[in-house]
């Protein structure tokens, strides 16, 4: 299974920097803003899809091998990993790709649709107590990966040819807002921040996310001294709007960045000094 996580490794490469650093595109044109917010958005489902197909062989495997098979809490777990499937499936669905991803956001779909199918038969397997359907959901989880890696391939091609001016990690962060007395930032998904200004002193930081199903939520801070502990590190179940807040020190004045990961949905940051 790793070959996923390679190829998608190298997508995010070939998308690093976008809106400040020079890439590489087979688009046509330059992509839009909103076509490199989808890639993104592909890429973390892609990538959760993936590691959550690591999560049920780890889980599966460890329950057989050791006192737990068949225990209601070890099926419980499975069930759980399987929902998370269901949960990405919805989350595609709702999401509307730009038309040069139509194609794309179809074989998408098809790969969600196909983990579904594979998660449902492993646990029809286990609550029947039948080898042949286990089997065969684990046969169709492999196609199913197969599925999504080629999903994902089309995003490689699509940034495989000329160069194009693009801003972001995996998804563009906009250009922060700084002073001396703080500093506003928005963006949409995994994101690297433009760098900004911040004095020495106690900041408290705001953050508000849209959230479609379910996010997570990590940001981390980079500074002069290096990296800071993670300032926010969420999960977030709910849909709708959440906000949260906390207090920060800042030791060294200086130019600093801030890394969101584990989220397709747009957020904002405020650092506000205190």
């Amino acid at each position: 299974m790793r070959r996923l996580a390679v190829l998608i490794l190298m997508v995010s490469v070939g998308l690093a920097g976008v809106g400040s650093q020079s890439v590489r595109s087979a688009a046509p044109g330059n992509p839009t803003v909103t076509e490199s917010a989808y890639i993104g958005k592909v890429l973390l489902i892609a990538e959760m899809a993936y590691t959550n197909g690591d999560d049920l062989f780890l889980v599966f495997n460890a329950g057989v091998a050791g006192s737990r098979s068949q225990t209601q809490t070890w099926k419980t777990e499975i069930a759980a990993i399987v929902y998370v499937w269901d949960a990405l499936l919805a989350q595609a669905g709702r999401t509307d790709p730009p038309t040069a991803f139509a194609s794309l956001h179809n074989d998408l779909l098809a790969a969600l649709d196909d983990f579904v199918e594979a998660g449902n038969n492993i646990e029809q397997g286990l609550d029947q107590g039948s080898n042949s359907s286990i089997s065969t959901g684990f046969r169709m989880l492999e196609d199913a990966l197969d599925d999504l890696t080629a999903a994902v391939s089309q995003v490689n091609a699509f940034l495989g040819g000329e160069e194009v001016v693009s801003g972001g990690q995996d998804s563009p962060a906009v250009a922060p807002q700084s002073g001396g007395s703080g500093a506003s930032l928005q963006g949409v998904g995994t994101s690297v921040s433009d760098s900004f200004n911040l004095s020495a002193g106690r900041y408290k930081v705001s953050a508000t996310l849209r959230v479609e199903t379910f996010s997570g939520f990590i940001v981390s801070l980079y500074g002069p001294d290096g990296e800071s502990p993670s300032i926010f590190n969420e999960i977030i179940q709910e849909p709708g709007s959440w906000s949260g807040s906390t207090i920060v020190n800042i030791p060294t004045t200086g130019t600093y960045y801030v890394e969101v990961d584990n989220t397709t949905e747009a957020w904002t940051l405020e650092f506000e000094p205190i």
